[in-house]
């Protein structure tokens, strides 16, 4: 079980507090009134390409993850033949990829496993290393990103452009509230994070893509090298 002993931003609709860890009537408010910038736990990401990887996947994971389609994703966990958890996932389909989030500590036995169970299926595995994910949960996370993400279904995801960096956004509800993680290149962190700041405090942000909209722009090639890739 996940628990929440991390550092966070904490932003009470417009106003930035200080990182601290969630453990005050402030935090809680903050979380459950406003919103909160951060991860519950370290998380990493593996990229799984290939014409095989839904079926792939499905063979080895708790969920189904043989009928996602571009924009949609699930939770899953990866158990032992025995049951024993080997860990657990959100797995984010893009159109010709699937995106793994994984425990950040587990990212290379992870995917070094996932390889041990590869044949001859039309599958290309990778750690994300120059991935970074930016977590935001509340009910004022999805303002804080933009119009109309509000509306969004659980795991539904889309490759877009925020203010003019190339993203992957995903709704992804923790702690009981709402909740989106934005994936970025590693260059783009601090750029991405201030952005979400500033539209917290105007109160204004873009609106969110359409439905038929995300299908298309989350298509995208496999990896090249270890990141997600750049948008065409």
């Amino acid at each position: 079980m996940e628990t929440a002993h991390c550092f966070w931003n904490r932003i009470s609709y417009a106003r930035l507090l200080r990182p601290s860890r969630m453990t005050s009537p402030d935090d809680y408010a903050a979380l459950h009134e406003g919103a909160a910038i951060g991860a519950i736990a370290p998380r990493g990401q593996i990229a799984v390409a290939g014409a095989d990887r839904a079926a792939f996947l499905h063979g080895l994971l708790t969920n189904d993850t043989a009928s996602l389609t571009a924009g949609h994703g699930c939770y899953a966990a990866w158990l032992t033949p025995q049951g024993r958890m080997l860990c657990d996932l959100h797995v984010l389909e893009s159109g010709d990829m699937m995106l793994l989030d994984v425990p950040a500590a587990e990212v290379d036995a992870i995917a070094a496993r996932l390889e041990q169970f590869h044949f001859t299926e039309d599958v290309q595995i990778a750690p994300a290393t120059s991935l970074r994910a930016i977590w935001v949960h509340g009910p004022a996370a999805a303002r804080m990103i933009g119009e109309g993400y509000d509306s969004w279904m659980q795991y539904q995801n889309a490759r877009i452009e925020f203010a003019g960096v190339p993203i992957v956004i995903a709704r992804i509800d923790q702690l009981a509230v709402p909740g989106y993680v934005i994936y970025a290149d590693v260059q783009h962190e601090d750029e991405v994070v201030q952005v979400v700041h500033r539209r917290t405090l105007s109160g204004a942000g873009p609106r969110a893509p359409a439905e038929t909209t995300i299908i298309a722009i989350s298509t995208c090639p496999p990896p090249a090298g270890r990141g997600w890739p750049a948008r065409p």
